[in-house]
């Protein structure tokens, strides 16, 4: 037939196949997979209930194990055998000091404590006036803080009962209009 330039009147495989998948019959087909989803899992949902009911349940249980276990096996892994100052050292002792070295070194060492502890001194003083300004300023913040939020409450009341107002004296205009 070909031959004679005439096209077989039967069309292929695949122009039937792509007649089908029209919107329609995809919609259908989607609602028909979402209904047997839907219909499966009510049946196993109640398969399960009834066989909890009777007491038999098939399904494997899991196990479960406390934090604490499982910390302690974290443990016997040796992550944590060496702590910063457990770190052992293999050093050498050091050379000897000179007696008038370490006389020296001594003095200089008593000298810094008297120092450092003259310097803490000073600076706790320093601190605590610091601490007692910072407590007034938080306490005088504070009030204002408070003064400003009363000034604000008020504000919006007073705003409400205007809105309030102006409401019912549109509300009575509304019905003198009417009669």
């Amino acid at each position: 037939m070909e031959e004679l330039g005439v096209e077989p009147s039967s069309p292929s495989i695949f122009e039937i196949i792509l007649g089908w998948f029209t919107p329609t019959v995809l919609f259908l087909i989607l609602n028909l997979v979402i209904g047997t989803i839907v219909l499966t899992s009510k049946a196993m949902h109640r398969h399960h209930t009834a066989a909890a009911a009777a007491g038999s349940d098939d399904r494997p249980k899991l196990a479960r194990t406390s934090s604490a276990f499982v910390l302690e096996r974290l443990r016997s892994l040796g992550l944590y055998r060496l702590r910063s100052g457990e770190i052992p050292l293999e050093t050498s002792d050091p050379p000897p000091i000179p007696s008038s070295e370490a006389e020296e070194i001594e003095e200089t060492v008593q000298e810094d404590e008297a120092m450092r502890k003259s310097s803490c001194e000073k600076t706790a003083v320093v601190r605590r006036a610091a601490s007692v300004r910072r407590e007034e300023k938080e306490v005088e913040e504070e009030m204002e803080v408070d003064a400003r939020a009363d000034d604000f409450i008020n504000r919006f009341r007073h705003q409400l009962r205007l809105q309030r107002l102006e409401s019912l004296t549109q509300y009575k205009d509304m019905l003198n209009r009417g009669k």
